[in-house]
């Protein structure tokens, strides 16, 4: 009898993953993370040259960022239905090829209308990763070091954000935009190889249903809380896919300066992101007045005085360091008021946010080619402005604040 249960043991042991071997699977979503975040900023600081090169205004060229995010929103709630109990390990890999091929698709783009339909299928890429990624965090490093496997699943989005825009704006300032598109063509099928290699086969522990995704709308608090995710990033994307623009007409400053800006704003977030971490655990009520003020105030003072260089790399410094406190502010307030629907109802979180940025980005476009870059900026002000009076209001009777 106690061979037996000796031989379970180790039989459960060998099949069980080393530590290691979990680092290495959490550390090939982060990767798969980075490349996806780095695709879908990418024009970012690409958007003048493309402009240029396909004889497009600058506020068209945005909708290389505006389409993506209106496909992921809608394939972030399709794509986490329809894959029903099908491997997740396989579902990823499938998505990062997908986007490997929209990335080769944007290099080799003849047109515009080509360089579009490959961001649509970025769009399907990119709604889909985001929910299966980051749930999968704690399954691949499970207790009690699940909270650090999605630490470090997130931590590819950081290093996106720090390295891999700026990085794509450098290459494209050297050998061209759609070189940029290559090169991150190759980081993806290099992303979905390490998940082929390091992640293991990991079945969901339930499917999502399609009545599973509205779960948040019936809780008021989470129901507030994609209200206020929708303005905050909404804010954010009205005038973040056109700081480069900016930075070049408003503040003068070169394609090599704007790179070196967009890498404070990813190092900025870097910190922000940790800040952000430490206020929802003192009050997240507090935590996201604060966030819409910080998301506010750098883009009023930009508008007005983004041409002397000093403000425009102190702001853009705070822009960076409220934004990247944005994301774990915003899902914080929710996984708080509705915890038990979270999980299945994460789609809906991932779609809204998705929206948020397709419907600014699009909008912010409009203004920059009827009104100007500035004034981009000073309405992305009055967005989060908006959003942080929407607390005190509204917020009222929940039961968020820890102390």
């Amino acid at each position: 009898m106690k061979d037996s249960s000796e031989s379970v043991d180790v039989a459960r042991s060998a099949r069980e993953p080393t530590l290691s071997q979990q680092y290495l699977a959490v550390t090939a979503v982060a990767g798969s993370c980075f490349v996806i975040i780095t695709t879908e900023y990418l024009p970012v600081g690409l958007i003048p040259a493309m402009a240029h090169d396909l004889g497009i205004t600058v506020g068209t060229a945005g909708l290389t960022m505006t389409l993506p995010a209106v496909v992921a929103a809608c394939s972030a709630l399709v794509v986490s239905v329809l894959v029903g109990r099908r491997d997740r390990r396989t579902v990823l890999i499938g998505l990062i090829a997908l986007l490997c091929a929209a990335n080769l698709m944007s290099f080799l783009a003849p047109n515009f209308s080509t360089l579009l339909a490959g961001r649509v299928l970025v769009g399907i890429a990119l709604g889909g990763f985001w929910p299966l990624g980051i749930s999968i965090g704690a399954r691949l490093m499970p207790e009690p070091t699940g909270a650090r496997g999605v630490t470090i699943i997130f931590s590819g989005l950081s290093i996106g954000t720090i390295a891999g825009v700026p990085a794509g704006t450098l290459i494209a300032e050297y050998l061209g935009w759609r070189t940029a598109f290559g090169a991150a063509s190759l980081i993806s099928a290099l992303a979905a190889g390490a998940l082929l290699a390091f992640v293991p086969s990991t079945l969901p522990v339930r499917p999502t249903r399609w009545r599973d995704l509205g779960a948040l709308l019936f809780i008021p608090q989470a129901r507030l809380g994609l209200v206020l995710a929708l303005m905050t990033f909404g804010s954010t994307f009205f005038a973040y896919p056109y700081i480069g623009p900016f930075l070049a007409l408003v503040a003068k400053m070169s394609p090599g300066q704007i790179s070196g800006m967009l890498v404070l704003f990813g190092v900025a977030g870097l910190i922000g992101n940790a800040l952000g971490g430490w206020l929802v655990t003192r009050s997240y009520r507090l935590a996201m007045v604060l966030n819409a003020l910080a998301l506010a105030l750098p883009v009023f003072l930009l508008a007005q005085f983004g041409g002397i260089g000093v403000i425009a790399v102190l702001m853009v410094g705070v822009w960076g360091l409220a934004y990247g406190a944005l994301s774990i502010v915003c899902q914080s307030w929710v996984a708080k008021a509705a915890p038990e629907a979270l999980e299945t109802g994460g789609a809906l979180y991932v779609a809204v946010v998705q929206a948020s940025v397709s419907v600014g980005a699009w909008f912010g476009g409009m203004v920059v080619d009827d009104l100007g870059v500035a004034y981009v900026m000073a309405a992305s002000g009055v967005i989060a402005l908006v959003a942080a009076l929407l607390v005190p209001l509204f917020g009222r009777s929940s039961p968020l604040s820890t102390g």
